[in-house]
């Protein structure tokens, strides 16, 4: 099955993710931009280190994989979070949106993560054809 993200679902996340509220994780008086404590532990990961990353907000989104082999205990300021091993794919869009899919196997995370990849790139030769 094909994962691929559109520009609505981008500009729309928190409707196209509709099974989770905005989360309150750490500070409960104000909602975040990640659905769960997990996402705001995948998207620092994906920040500091990525496996892969692809896409632009000028596009519909950024994404990058990451592989993580075991399963931990992140801390945040004031939660710990399991995460279990998996491979994640983590998107963010211009609104600042994030959301988290995890694959239980690394080569179906690996082949998503490649039609991300070639989407986006058919999208800047699109782009540059038009200069």
């Amino acid at each position: 099955m094909e994962s691929l993200i559109t520009e609505d679902m981008c500009a729309e996340s928190t409707n196209w993710k509709d099974v989770h509220a905005p989360r309150k994780c750490g500070n409960t008086h104000a909602f975040s931009k990640f659905s769960s404590c997990l996402d705001e532990v995948m998207h620092g990961a994906s920040l500091d280190f990525p496996d892969e990353q692809t896409g632009s907000v000028e596009w519909t989104c950024h994404v990058s994989m990451v592989h993580v082999d075991g399963p931990h205990v992140a801390n945040l300021d004031d939660a710990h979070v399991m995460v279990p091993s998996g491979s994640y794919l983590v998107y963010a869009n211009d609104q600042g949106h994030v959301w988290v899919y995890r694959h239980n196997f690394r080569d179906e995370a690996e082949r998503d993560f490649a039609a991300q990849d070639k989407a986006y790139g058919e999208w800047l030769d699109q782009d540059e054809s038009e200069v």
